[in-house]
């Protein structure tokens, strides 16, 4: 029994120091004032694309507001 509740106390650990590393991160990087700014761009993209240019929404979000690079960035920038 002793095991288990130093088991459980090592998680506990563990989690709290993850969860104020992710604290931390979130905090320095400013990463609420990014998504902001991440928002308001695809925003301003879509209305554009809808009330400007008169598309529908679906098409300007797959083709406009998507990212070429989702998982993989490029290593070089590619000049089409």
């Amino acid at each position: 029994m002793a095991f288990l509740k130093k088991k459980k106390a090592i998680l506990g650990v563990v989690v709290l120091i993850l969860v104020l590393a992710i604290t931390f991160i979130f905090i320095q990087l400013d990463l609420a004032a990014q998504l902001r700014i991440g928002a308001g761009w695809k925003a301003q993209i879509l209305c554009s694309g809808v009330f400007v240019s008169g598309r529908d929404a679906a098409p300007v979000l797959e083709e406009d507001t998507a990212r070429p690079f989702r998982f993989f960035p490029p290593r070089r920038a590619a000049y089409l």
